[in-house]
């Protein structure tokens, strides 16, 4: 505020206070905006849509209509619009900045973007599968913080401004046009797996229902209000980033995540309350010598299983640590981008620290599903009356699917769940549009203009422009894959498997000193992983794509293409382990082949004639810099010359 840092205004109370003012004139100003005017009117009028439309015996979804109407006053009634580049694609934060409000922004931002809705609810499922194995291995993935972390700490050490600078001096234009490709493969699959989450708090999904006499199922399409939802919940975050940008993101972010973390606190405080009065359920947790009441003991895979076991969990912490840390947090330009703000050292604490709070909240919620498995299975086993279901599905509680596990827990429990789904799908939804503006504006545009991806500090408003178109189109295109109705969690195994061949190209660049690496650039180094571990991750989708009546949407390939011999153990995701394994040893072996100087595609000699050309420049620089010195020195003294001016031998020059 006003150039002072945190510390600095903690030091005085009276700068508190005159922070304080300014942040509350700012806020009285953007009230007194046009913009905030029209915001309020179309406020009130989906006010009278939701209270009038809304069906009058559903308080819980009207509730949760009224909160998603007021995300949409407070963010986009009080974003400021701006047209400044460095608020829009760097949040205001320079690259030098370590002071502890750039340190917070940064830690909580990062945190909050990678709390995804699809997250959230994968942590869930995959609790109610394995029990708190499940929310545990999920959050495998979230080694993708320090990862990230250490190798852009590493990059930014050596002077590179961004990841795709870095990608195009070392691996060439085709490199970074590949690596663009991939990282907006990325951002198109987080609108669709992010904004479906936020949809099945206010109508039904695209379900599959068996024909009673057993012939097949027959699909039921979502409800209208479930689609009014996943279209809303994506436009609401890009109406505010397309106003504010990066700088939006952030400052939103800081207070979505305050309001995620005190809500889980509660709605796990409700779970606990909910199951000390259910004897029902007490009872048939007791029944067995090998079940447990206990939420951390409860395994739903049955006493046979161990929860330490790759059947049991542990194949899935081990994919999510093996993607995580070595290829899924480099073609997620939301956590990248913030990896090249504040000075290298604030980044890497703010975001290592961000990475451990949000795997902590992930494995958490997961003890939601793990309690949903447990009631849901009561239920089936008639133990525990329907009652307790409260209207919800008895299968999608027993599935851990948070819109039933929190319907079960009452209206006020619902409504935090469905709070925490909106926060951080919007939070999500945000960061990736500014990602998306980012990469359409200063870094393909940059190519245009001067042959590679542009320093955020060069950037102008005409490329503030070129990221807000690109902003929409990616959100139209991003909802496409909902008529589809595909599964969330494709968007993070699947996604991590088809680009698992950057881990290799990147993880080299970083670890070898500067002084080691080649000259010029090697394009197959980074180019040939990628593409054969695409080939290779494209090949096992083939094999296990389903559409939307859960059927195999490719049958011939599924029955041509054989991978089992990539199995590791017998869990769920035993041949995912084992293709992503056998990915990320192809990645650093292919790397480390390709990166040879005689290797095909190589401009090591075009690199040595610009180098050749520019050691001449400097020592024709110092030649003449050493000629004028000696000229000079040879030069006679004025001041003796003017002492005796008739002597002949006083003005002459001396021969060389």
């Amino acid at each position: 505020v006003g150039g002072q840092s945190l510390d600095q205004l903690r030091s005085s109370p009276k700068t508190v206070e005159m922070a304080l003012s300014a942040v509350l004139a700012a806020l009285r100003a953007q009230v007194a905006t046009p913009q905030f005017a029209v915001v309020l009117v179309i406020f009130v009028a989906l006010e009278f849509v939701i209270v009038y439309a809304v069906e009058a015996n559903s308080e819980r979804t009207q509730r949760q209509w009224h909160w998603l109407n007021l995300y949409f006053l407070i963010l986009c009634g009080l974003t400021k619009m701006t047209f400044d580049s460095k608020q829009f694609f760097r949040g205001g934060i320079s690259d030098d900045a370590t002071d502890g409000g750039s340190s917070l922004l940064l830690g909580s931002s990062a945190f909050i973007s990678w709390i995804f809705a699809k997250s959230i609810t994968n942590a869930s499922k995959q609790g109610a599968r394995y029990g708190v194995a499940g929310g545990f291995g999920y959050a495998g993935w979230y080694l993708a913080f320090p990862a990230a972390a250490a190798v852009c700490y590493q990059l930014r050490k050596k002077g590179y401004k961004s990841l795709p600078e870095a990608i195009n001096d070392k691996y060439g234009t085709t490199a970074c046009l590949v690596f663009a490709g991939a990282v907006l493969y990325r951002l198109y699959n987080e609108v669709w797996s992010n904004s479906r989450v936020i949809a099945d708090f206010y109508g039904r999904e695209t379900r599959n229902v068996p024909h009673d006499d057993g012939s097949g199922v027959r699909t039921i399409d979502a409800s209208k209000p479930w689609w009014a939802a996943a279209i809303l919940s994506t436009a609401l975050p890009l109406v505010y980033v397309f106003l504010g940008g990066l700088r939006s993101s952030l400052v939103s972010d800081s207070a979505q995540a305050g309001i995620a973390v005190v809500f889980l606190v509660v709605v796990l405080a409700a779970i606990q309350a909910e199951r000390d009065r259910n004897d029902a359920l007490d009872d048939w947790a007791s029944e067995g010598p090998d079940r447990h009441f206990s939420l951390f003991e409860y395994v739903p895979m049955g006493p046979k299983v161990s929860m330490l076991s790759l059947k049991g969990g542990m194949d899935l912490l081990a994919l999510g640590l093996v993607q995580g840390g070595l290829s899924y947090p480099f073609f997620d330009p939301v956590l990248t981008d913030r990896c090249f703000l504040a000075s290298p050292r604030t980044m890497a604490r703010a975001i290592t620290a961000g990475g451990f709070c949000a795997a902590w909240f992930i494995a958490l919620f997961g003890l939601i599903g793990v309690h949903g498995a447990m009631l849901g299975q009561c239920v089936l086993d008639g133990a525990c009356s329907e009652n307790e279901l409260k209207g919800a599905d008895a299968g999608d509680v027993r599935n851990g699917k948070p819109a039933a596990v929190a319907q079960t827990l009452g209206t006020a429990a619902y409504s935090l769940v469905a709070i925490i789904m909106i926060t951080s799908g919007i939070s999500t939804l945000d960061s990736t549009f500014t990602s998306v503006a980012k990469i359409a504006g200063p870094d393909l545009h940059g190519f245009l203009d001067v042959g590679k991806p542009l320093a955020l500090a060069d950037a102008t408003t005409k490329h503030v422009w070129i990221g807000r178109v690109a902003m929409v189109l990616v959100a139209v295109v991003g909802t496409l894959p909902l008529l589809d109705n595909p599964a969330e969690l494709d968007a993070t195994t699947v996604a991590g498997t088809i680009v698992s061949g950057l881990g290799g190209p990147i993880w080299i660049l970083a670890l070898i000193p500067k002084e080691w690496l080649w000259k010029g650039t090697r394009p197959l180094a980074f180019l040939v992983p990628v593409i054969l571990c695409a080939v290779l991750g494209v090949c096992f989708r083939l094999t296990n794509a389903k559409d939307k009546r859960g059927e195999l949407k490719y049958t011939r390939a599924a029955r041509e293409i054989d991978m089992s011999f990539l199995d590791v153990g017998e869990g769920i995701y035993r041949r995912y382990l084992g293709l992503n394994i056998l990915q990320a040893c192809l990645s650093f072996a292919l790397c480390f082949v390709f990166a040879f100087e005689w290797c095909w595609f190589s401009d090591d000699e075009d690199y040595r004639r610009v180098e050749l050309a520019e050691a001449k420049r400097i020592s024709s620089d110092r030649a003449i810099g050493q000629a004028d010195a000696f000229i000079a020195d040879a030069e006679p003294d004025d001041a003796d010359a003017k002492e005796d001016p008739d002597d002949p031998e006083a003005t002459a020059v001396p021969a060389p």
